[in-house]
């Protein structure tokens, strides 16, 4: 806000707009630095970022404070303003720990430079920005580091102003999340991890309350269901269980055309009708397991994980004695290494790293165990691809090329050359490396828009990229 008045999406005031565009930045600064300030929030409007600064004085009072931690609350990003002055002002102390205790992002802003040991902890672990220096060079890099994985803070900001409506409101059941925006919301806590993207304890608070009151509804209705279904034949339920298994069906369809979206879409519909039954149906354990394959299509790697986790919740250390209950949680165990595997290259820590290749492992020798009550027993089961890449993430390139040679000659599974381009390559092998790089490209349908390569493009560069260095 620039000038008088509340916030238009507080609760202050007789009005208050139905749908208010929450700030972008929120500006913490010293009245001495006015003038600079102005020049900034000039630049944040330029490119369009809605900003939050009191240019006018009016809240520079102990009764503006609830106001002012509302607005920190729903801005994603934190420009603290150094000067002499602002680095001594209490209130910008108080704004300053109240964004740390929201994790939210912090970005300083010298304007007039200030001995460190004057400075709060925060600001002095985070890089300084200094416009002074080359105005648009500097503006670029402000606007670039404001919007820096935007989805998620703006996720982490909006969810958090719903929280604390939920709080103030004395935790009114009627104020937490449901349906698509609970699920949103559970895909974007997925999506976090780093200690930046940290979610707070009022969000966790909220999404558990959410969760709760989620189960309590899917409670009554199914006992509403339930009641239905004594009281009229058996003809719904046979209808939902065919239209549930025809949409995982019809996922399975999309899924193997690449079409990794539209088959979460499906599975969605047939997970809401999983979901008001208790998942009481064979079908639904069914639909798990699509979704979460549908899931690592896509490359959400942890909400694919999540799904995997319940499928097998419940079953380890259980005697399988059924074969169809076998290779079910097979492939539960089968898909969920391959979560950990996509998960661990992303790791940038070698001991994170490490211990998620370790639960790849696991579930690996879990899977080859279930597989092997089956009648078919491993005959079309990508053990050794999965194997294969354990030992290409663990740098043991020789044993990943003869297992890879091995599965080469028993499936004609695209990925078997890509994976054998990434070992020889970081074997030191490049002519082999580009040899099965081509043969792979070439087997592509659609180049450089096929989904396979689509989904395998950032692990073959990030395992390639390490190697490279390791071996430097």
């Amino acid at each position: 806000r620039r000038g008088g008045g509340p916030p238009p999406w507080s609760r202050i005031g007789e009005e208050r707009n139905p749908e208010p565009r929450l700030p972008d930045v929120f500006v913490s600064y010293s009245r001495e630095d006015l003038p600079f300030v102005e020049r900034l929030v000039e630049l944040l409007d330029r490119e369009e970022l809605e900003v939050w600064v009191d240019l006018e004085g009016l809240y520079a009072g102990e009764e503006f404070w609830p106001e002012i931690q509302k607005a920190i609350d729903a801005a994603p990003v934190l420009i603290f303003v150094i000067s002499p002055e602002s680095v001594a002002s209490r209130f910008c102390g108080m704004e300053l720990d109240h964004a740390v205790a929201r994790t939210k992002r912090v970005l300083p802003v010298c304007h007039r430079r200030v001995d460190d040991a004057e400075l709060h902890p925060e600001l002095a672990k985070h890089q300084w920005l200094f416009l002074d220096e080359d105005g648009a060079a500097a503006g670029r890099a402000l606007v670039a580091a404001i919007r820096a994985d935007w989805a998620w803070l703006r996720g982490h900001a909006r969810l958090l102003v719903r929280a604390r409506e939920w709080e103030d409101g004395g935790h009114d059941a009627s104020l937490v999340l449901r349906g698509r925006e609970l699920r949103q919301a559970e895909e974007w806590l997925a999506r976090g991890g780093s200690e930046e993207r940290a979610p707070t304890p009022l969000h966790r608070r909220f999404l558990e309350a959410s969760r709760e009151a989620a189960r309590r509804r899917r409670l009554r209705l199914g006992g509403a269901v339930a009641a239905s279904l004594a009281g009229f034949a058996l003809l719904g339920w046979f209808g939902l269980a065919a239209r549930v298994a025809s949409l995982n069906n019809l996922a399975l369809d999309d899924v193997n055309r690449g079409q990794a979206e539209a088959a979460v879409t499906r599975l969605h519909r047939a997970d809401a009708i999983c979901e008001r039954l208790g998942g009481l149906m064979n079908a639904c354990g069914d639909v798990g397991l699509t979704l979460g394959r549908a899931y690592l299509e896509s490359g959400r790697y942890a909400l694919a994980l999540e799904r995997f986790d319940r499928a097998l919740t419940g079953s380890e250390g259980a005697g399988v004695t059924d074969p169809g209950l076998a290779d079910y949680l097979g492939t539960a165990h089968q898909n969920r290494a391959f979560a950990h595997i996509m998960l661990a290259e992303e790791q940038d820590d070698p001991q994170a790293r490490s211990e998620r290749y370790a639960e790849a492992e696991s579930d690996l020798e879990s899977a080859i165990g279930l597989f092997e009550r089956t009648e078919s027993g491993l005959a079309g089961k990508p053990v050794a691809i999965t194997r294969s890449r354990i030992l290409l993430g663990r740098g043991d390139y020789a044993a990943s090329i003869e297992e890879l040679e091995r599965a080469g000659r028993m499936s004609n599974a695209p990925d078997v050359d890509l994976l054998l381009a990434a070992a020889y390559r970081c074997s030191g092998n490049p002519l082999q490396s580009l040899r099965h790089f081509k043969k792979y490209i070439t087997d592509l349908e659609y180049q450089d828009q096929d989904p396979h390569w689509l989904r395998y493009r950032d692990y073959y560069e990030r395992l390639t990229q390490r190697c490279s260095i390791d071996s430097s």
